[in-house]
């Protein structure tokens, strides 16, 4: 058998890791797409308007977007100290109608 008669495969560690790079890569671009958006959105409502309130505010919510978008870790470290998971799993019937009947007696 020929080396050109052998099918060629694709080992999973560099297919993950060239779908890594990819990620990333689009990761750093969305904060610049985002930027864009915003920048056309105030230019577009400063155009309709004229005015200056209208394009401040919307320069304000643009650049709350923006800071969300780059600063989503905050989000999610913020949000997963709100939810976490001890594990335990749902509550069997018995905690809820203890929980319920503990209420009435309150």
């Amino acid at each position: 058998m020929s080396s050109s008669q052998i099918p060629r495969t694709i080992e999973a560690g560099d297919f993950l890791t060239s779908v890594q790079n990819i990620v990333t890569r689009v990761e750093d671009l969305i904060p610049a797409v985002a930027i864009l958006v915003v920048g056309v959105a105030v230019v577009m409502v400063y155009a309709k308007s004229r005015a200056l309130v209208p394009t401040l505010v919307a320069l304000l919510i643009g650049g709350l977007v923006v800071w969300g978008i780059s600063d989503v870790t905050w989000f999610s470290n913020g949000v997963g100290g709100v939810f976490t998971n001890s594990g335990a799993g749902a509550p069997t019937p018995h905690d809820l109608i203890a929980l319920v009947t503990a209420g009435r007696s309150a």
